[in-house]
This record gives structure tokens, sequence and C-alpha cells, in this order.
């Protein structure tokens, strides 16, 4: 059985490993040829100017996860706003269109109502004619309906 002693010192070996090379630094030179070159080592007999490697990327992987999600938050809320508004703009046009019905209908019964001299109207099954006093009454009603539905 491996105790937690060696495999530190299994770590440790594995990470000098890796970062061994790395560590190591990088050299840059010009060739006989004026070719700009790059190794690990320097080369025998020439002057060689000494690169630091790169610094590790700054972002850390819960960094970016937590990036990636903001963003998808932010894509989820300008969509359930663009579903929202599409919503409302449907149901501006959908009032839009029964106040236009309104409006033709309270149009279409004023029109009736003053054209004619005598109307009758159904109660039940049976009809009957409006007095003149009703009629001036509905008259008033239709054009009321107008004046509010037909802005």
């Amino acid at each position: 059985m491996v105790n937690a002693t060696a495999l530190q010192r299994i770590g440790l070996i594995v990470l000098l490993a890796i970062g061994g090379p790395a560590a190591a630094g990088m050299y840059k030179w010009v060739d006989e040829q004026g070719n700009v070159q790059y190794s690990q080592q320097p080369p025998a007999g020439r002057q060689a100017e000494s690169i630091k490697a790169p610094p590790p990327p700054s972002s850390s992987a819960d960094e970016e996860t937590a990036r990636l999600k903001q963003q998808m938050e932010g894509f989820d809320e300008r969509q359930g706003d663009r579903a929202k508004a599409a919503a409302e703009q449907q149901q501006s046009a959908d009032v839009e269109a029964q106040r236009k019905a309104n409006c033709e209908m309270a149009r279409t019964n004023l029109q009736t109502l003053t054209s004619r001299g005598q109307i009758s109207i159904k109660e039940g099954d049976e009809y009957r004619r409006l007095s003149e006093e009703e009629r001036q009454a509905k008259i008033a009603e239709a054009q009321k309906q107008v004046d509010e539905f037909c802005k």
C-alpha cells in the first residue's frame, strides 16, 4: 500500500518533469544565414538571448465557466424580453383590432338609428317599435360609443 508521503513525492516528480522544460526557458539567436532561431538550449559558441516563458493564462476554468454562465443568463434574459415585447405587441394589435370592430359597429348603429324614422327592436320572440324618446336615447348612446371607439 502506498502512503500519502509517497504520493506527494510522485506528484512532485511528475510536476518537475512536466514543468522542467518550460521552466528552463527559451533562447533566441541569429544563425549564419541571418535567420532568427529559437530553442530550449542555447547554441554552442554563439551569443543567445534568454526569453522568459509567458505567464500562465489569467482566467481559470472556473472563471471562464462563470463568464459563460453569465453570458447565457444575459442571452436568456434578452430572449425573454423579446418574447415579452412580442406578446405585448400582439396584445396591442388585438386590442386595436377589437377597437376598430367596435367603432364600425357603433357607426353602423348610429347610421341605422339616424337614417330611419321608425326603428323596431326584438324583445324575446316579438318585435316592438321604439318611441321617439327611446330612439333619441339610443342615438345618444350610439354617438357616445362612436366617440369612445373611433378615436
